[in-house]
């Protein structure tokens, strides 16, 4: 008996431990779905867009373990505003189906967004999965049928698409789809505050949102 005890409070040892380090894994900027944040300088994955070149970016990609090499390709050239080529690449996890996702950028921006082309290409992750990761965030907006989260330490807005928007309101809930990462980079200029565009709020939790027409 006192050596079922001792296996018993063995294995407690080890889910908490478990615990713990799942909850680390995803403060460095992973999250349930696989698909990772990027870090608090504004690289992703190791690359840090606004220091590469479109060749460089394309190289990068190509060596990454969970990228499928031959799925990245340049989509489109130059786009509009000065961002670098429109990518395509395929982002792989042993725990989840391939996920189609597109790249572009500028000097000290980037967007990472679900492949639009197709309609069956699967969200980034969910809206759980990123308060899960990263924690509630400093303020969400609301972008005509879209709600921003906006994390300003770390220069990153993430877009989610609401279970339902109306003018002044959304319902917001765990499961809905994460379509784009917005990420200014760590080397861009510092700004003299951060500014929040109306509609927007502190955040209220999962559910129903109200927004104030006053940042």
């Amino acid at each position: 008996m006192k050596l079922f005890g001792w296996l018993l409070a063995a294995l407690f040892a080890v889910l908490i431990a478990g615990a713990a380090g799942a909850r680390w894994l995803g403060q460095q900027g992973h999250n349930g779905a696989g698909f990772p944040f990027p870090d608090e300088s504004g690289c992703w994955n190791g690359l840090c867009f606004a220091s590469l070149s479109p060749d460089d970016v394309l190289a990068g990609l190509r060596e990454s373990r969970r990228v499928a090499p031959a799925s990245v390709t340049v989509v489109e050239g130059l786009q509009p505003g000065g961002y670098d080529p429109l990518i395509a690449f395929t982002w792989t996890n042993s725990a989840e189906r391939p996920l189609p996702v597109l790249l572009y950028w500028a000097t000290h921006s980037y967007h990472l967004t679900r492949d639009w082309r197709q309609d069956a290409n699967p969200a980034l992750m969910s809206a759980g999965d990123v308060l899960a990761a990263l924690g509630p965030p400093d303020r969400v907006s609301l972008l005509a049928d879209q709600v921003s989260l906006q994390y300003a330490g770390r220069r990153l807005e993430v877009l989610v698409v609401p279970s339902r928007s109306d003018l002044d309101q959304a319902e917001l809930l765990p499961g809905d789809a994460v379509i784009g990462l917005f990420v200014i980079s760590g080397d861009s200029p510092p700004a003299a505050e951060t500014i929040y565009y109306p509609p927007s709020t502190p955040w209220q939790g999962f559910g129903l949102i109200r927004f104030a027409t006053q940042p």
